[in-house]
């Protein structure tokens, strides 16, 4: 089952931060989220396979596994190691995909016209601005092709 540890006040000072740091352009706040989800999918890729590995062959060490390139750990799974791998990144993905989901849904609700008691939205406009253009890059991004670092 999906699960996030998506915390909305949490990511609402993180998002607020990111503005005031990049001066208020939202393709830099969209690259460092996509940068963002690009190397946690990465680390979760890696740490399936060393995981698998560990639990299904006693012969590698945890840090002999950890200094090498995801390429090279994958080159020592076997066909046997297949289901359980996969299992444990499928896990991580949906969770990732469950919290990319949950933020761009905090989005949707931060920018649309009226607060949740129902009078008008209190941000101002630059700020409503820049998150309605970073949900529409996150929505867009969604159909766009990932090249993960570790190509064959």
């Amino acid at each position: 089952m999906c699960r996030t540890n998506f915390n909305s006040d949490t990511y609402g000072s993180i998002l607020e931060a990111m503005v005031l740091m990049y001066g208020g352009k939202t393709m830099k706040v969209l690259e460092s989220h996509t940068v963002h989800f690009k190397n946690a999918v990465d680390a979760a890729t890696k740490r399936s396979i060393i995981t698998t590995l560990l639990a299904e062959a006693e012969m590698f060490s945890p840090e002999e596994l950890e200094r090498l390139k995801v390429v090279t750990l994958c080159r020592r799974l076997q066909e046997r190691h297949f289901p359980m791998c996969l299992n444990l990144m499928f896990e991580q993905f949906c969770n990732y995909l469950f919290t990319y989901h949950a933020m761009t849904v905090w989005l949707a609700e931060k920018t649309s016209v009226t607060n949740e008691s129902g009078g008008q939205n209190p941000l101002d406009e630059k700020t409503l601005r820049i998150y309605r253009e970073l949900r529409e890059g996150l929505m867009r991004s969604t159909n766009c092709t990932f090249t993960p670092s570790w190509r064959f």
